[in-house]
């Protein structure tokens, strides 16, 4: 309990509840169905009940917010020595939720928009954040990779920290560049976003390959 940071998870959590004092002004005003989600052309596939867009949702990524920054910070090894990218990840949630929120409510009265231009700013930010900090993270920080006593002595829960610093800066490098290229997938079709975060997962996914492929070779 000592390592876990409530100071975070209290600024977080009232960051994602907050939008509920607006939902709660406008309610009446508010059509009885609200687009829940949009398609990458920014236009709605699915509604909800303005009661589950307004007050249900923020909710649960509330409580989710707080079981992932709770988690995070006891399954944290150097839990007093936190690098900055551990806290701008604890804001992910957060952001993104009162964005899509205020996105959701101001597209069901009428507000016109770039869903695309707005979200795709913010991923972009996020993602030059990650990678400007990722790789001041030391090589002795780490995770409990495995919540299982029995995995605490793996090769992919103890491998090299100078490894570990080198997957730190690639990965890095990788968040910067893919920042840039979601910001800049504005002034293209829609399509180019999309293909911007399927090639940013389809990058990760073989780089942590490649990575663990090292770490067994080393081992």
């Amino acid at each position: 309990m000592k390592n876990v940071d409530w100071k975070i998870i209290v600024i977080t959590v009232l960051i994602t509840w907050s939008p509920m004092i607006v939902g709660a002004i406008i309610y009446q005003d508010m059509p009885e169905m609200i687009a829940a989600h949009f398609n990458i052309y920014g236009q709605p596939d699915a509604y909800m009940n303005k009661e589950i867009i307004l007050f249900v949702l923020p909710l649960a990524m509330g409580f989710l917010q707080i079981f992932t920054c709770y988690a995070s910070d006891t399954n944290n090894v150097n839990a007093v020595q936190k690098p900055k990218v551990e806290y701008i990840a604890k804001f992910i949630i957060p952001v993104l939720s009162f964005v899509v929120y205020f996105l959701s409510i101001g597209y069901s009265i009428g507000i016109q928009f770039d869903m695309r231009l707005i979200m795709m700013i913010v991923i972009g930010c996020l993602f030059l954040l990650i990678g400007n900090y990722l790789p001041k993270t030391s090589g002795t920080y780490k995770t409990k990779v495995a919540l299982f006593k029995k995995f605490k002595n793996s090769k992919l829960y103890n491998y090299d920290p100078a490894l570990r610093q080198k997957m730190y800066r690639i990965q890095g490098i990788t968040f910067v560049i893919f920042g840039f290229l979601s910001i800049l997938s504005v002034l293209l079709p829609v399509e180019y976003s999309f293909a911007v975060i399927m090639l940013l997962i389809f990058v990760v996914i073989v780089e942590t390959i490649v990575f663990l492929k090292e770490i067994y070779r080393r081992g």
